[in-house]
């Protein structure tokens, strides 16, 4: 079922009040990705600024782009005040087509940020594209993508022995695509970027694990295993951190 970011009766920040393992999983792999000190990022898909206090100390001008008016207005509430100077809030939608007009300096951004945005994406490759446009060369490219062929969708798959599945074409799960890890690889690189690192991420998303085991526990094995199962892409979440040619 579709979501709409806009609608009053949807709380989004109550969501991830139930997420904390999820949210502190991708934090610990923002920390290994995001460059230590860079001029501009953007955060594409910023919803409520969830993901701001991470690389806020990291950038000099932050712009919140984000596609939901009331997404945007609770990361302007949300984000303290003391930092509103350098930052600024866009409305707008990926692909960006219209930079002047959605008040986006024509200046090249170090970073590009675009985390649990992919899975809303038909079409990832005008994505990724109209991200080689913003970015500077050498610059750091995040993306975030729902993983199609994590280890759960594996034994799934095999045990139906339905292996056309592990072709590289998207999946779609209702309105959500996952996407396979080969295909982003090969739009990324479509794109002029090269993969420099990717990591599996929250690898125990699940709630009895969850249930059984204290959350400080998982994240210790979080962060020792991001990297080791990214070879085997384990996880639901794969980010990586591309490279601008």
């Amino acid at each position: 079922m579709s979501v709409d970011y806009n609608d009053k009766n949807y709380d989004y920040i109550s969501y991830w009040g139930n997420r904390s393992y999820e949210h502190n999983s991708e934090v610990i792999a923002l920390k290994k990705l995001l460059p230590k000190k860079g001029k501009r990022i953007i955060d594409i898909g910023a919803g409520f600024g969830r993901l701001f206090p991470v690389y806020e100390s990291r950038f000099k001008e932050i712009i919140l782009f984000e596609p939901s008016k009331k997404l945007l207005e609770q990361a302007r509430d949300n984000i303290n005040k003391s930092t509103i100077d350098k930052v600024f809030f866009r409305i707008g939608k990926i692909p960006i087509r219209d930079r002047p007009n959605l008040g986006l300096s024509l200046i090249e951004y170090d970073c590009v940020l675009m985390v649990r945005v992919a899975h809303h994406l038909e079409d990832l490759n005008s994505a990724i594209a109209s991200v080689s446009k913003i970015i500077k060369k050498d610059g750091v490219f995040i993306l975030e993508f729902a993983n199609k062929i994590h280890f759960l969708n594996i034994l799934k798959n095999s045990a139906r022995l339905n292996f056309g599945f592990f072709f590289t074409q998207p999946y779609k799960v209702g309105t959500f695509i996952l996407w396979h890890p080969a295909y982003v690889k090969e739009v990324l690189e479509k794109n002029g970027f090269a993969l420099e690192k990717k990591l599996s991420v929250s690898n125990f998303r699940s709630s009895l694990l969850k249930k059984l085991i204290p959350e400080k526990i998982l994240l210790v094995l979080e962060d020792c295993l991001q990297k080791p199962l990214s070879y085997i892409n384990f996880g639901p979440s794969v980010f990586v951190k591309a490279v601008k040619s």
